[in-house]
């Protein structure tokens, strides 16, 4: 009975991590141009009790959208900075997750070139490409492969 419970548990759980997972993605691709939905983005992601290395990868891409719509220039440097750190840092502890290595390329891709983060753009991209086949969800697969042919 004890095996039972602590699989409908682990599933359960599963469950709500993809779904974390998914939400955050789906704001995270619509707030690249509105501050509203970044905002809500950072919202969304502050209430996340559970936090990984793909939730914090994504904590460091919306830090990274924050310096967009900043008026101040040492705020946006100092989002700038904290959030391309988050990014490197849930690289480093997961350097085989597909979502994490998308958003370094997709932030990397647009970030100004007088910043200097574009290192990693060939090697994401190879990677991405490589690994195109291991992503089950189509929605994320068709936003990767749109991005990567651009």
């Amino acid at each position: 009975m004890k095996k039972i419970i602590f699989l409908i548990l682990l599933v359960n759980i599963n469950y709500v991590y993809a779904q974390n997972v998914k939400n955050v993605r789906e704001l995270y691709l619509t707030s690249h141009n509105n501050k509203s939905t970044c905002d809500s983005l950072s919202n969304y992601l502050n209430q996340i009790e559970e936090k990984d290395n793909t939730i914090d990868a994504y904590i460091g891409a919306n830090n990274l959208l924050i310096s967009k719509f900043s008026n101040n220039i040492i705020k946006k440097f100092k989002y700038f900075e904290e959030g391309k750190k988050i990014i490197e840092q849930s690289i480093k502890n997961d350097p085989g997750n597909i979502e994490i290595v998308f958003l370094r390329y997709l932030n990397q891709r647009n970030s100004p070139w007088f910043l200097n983060y574009n290192q990693n753009l060939g090697e994401d991209r190879d990677f991405l490409i490589k690994n195109l086949n291991f992503i089950s969800d189509p929605y994320f697969k068709n936003v990767i492969q749109k991005i990567i042919k651009n």
